[in-house]
């Protein structure tokens, strides 16, 4: 396995664990009923905090176990399945941003819907879904990355 595609999995395992962090937590106060703005801001520096200190914990030990091939750019075929997951990721935020742009148009009308959070104003919402749609964008991205290195063109 390359570098290049270790980092990608080490990348696409860290945001399924951010990912899964922000929505157990949000899940947690939600049943417990103790969702409010001050809650949910400091799952959003959560999110932002461990994705920074997680990528370049990751990425140090990675260049450390494989200091050959990190100094080593990328190729041809690198930038390609970069390329080609970029597209898949955009698409998923994309569909995430146009449901954010719904809540924001539609939001006071939508109180007693799944997509708006209890307890908090609707663009504590609005900022819920973007923040979920790029990680699950993230995800995509990693996922297709992963799979064109495994099926190896």
């Amino acid at each position: 396995m390359s570098y290049k595609e270790k980092t990608i999995w080490g990348s696409c395992l860290i945001a399924i664990y951010i990912l899964y962090t922000f929505l157990s937590g949000l899940y947690v106060n939600i049943t417990n009923q103790t969702l409010n703005e001050d809650v949910l801001s400091g799952l959003f520096v959560k999110v932002v905090l461990m994705s920074v200190f997680l990528e370049i914990l990751v990425g140090i030990i990675l260049a450390i176990v494989n200091a050959k091939e990190a100094d080593q750019g990328s190729d041809e075929r690198d930038n390609l399945f970069s390329l080609k997951a970029i597209r898949v990721g955009y698409g998923v935020l994309i569909g995430a941003v146009y449901i954010a742009i719904f809540i924001t148009w539609k939001g006071h009308q939508m109180t007693d819907n799944a997509i708006m959070l209890p307890g908090v104003d609707s663009i504590y919402s609005v900022l819920n879904i973007l923040v979920c749609g790029f990680l699950v964008a993230e995800i995509c991205k990693y996922a297709t990355q992963l799979f064109y290195y495994r099926r190896g063109f």
